[in-house]
């Protein structure tokens, strides 16, 4: 038996998003680009100027180009 690759590992399956396909979510007055969303979590893009703090609220929508929009809320 070898080692299964950390995609095989995860509690849950990740949606991928292509760049051009990507979804936006608004934090702090600007928009970030989501990468990949999960059951159990989002992975925002953000830059160096959006700070964040380990475990800080958070609460926004996921904005998808089909128009169609997702609620959300968690910490970091």
């Amino acid at each position: 038996m070898g080692q299964n690759p950390i995609n095989e590992r995860r509690r849950y399956f990740r949606l991928e998003y292509p760049a051009a396909e990507r979804p936006t979510v608004r934090y702090k007055g600007s928009d970030y680009r989501v990468s990949q969303v999960s059951e159990g979590g989002v992975k925002i893009l953000l830059d160096r100027r959006c700070a964040v703090r380990v475990g800080q609220f958070f609460a926004g929508a996921i904005r998808f180009k089909d128009g169609g929009s997702f609620r959300l809320w968690g910490s970091w």
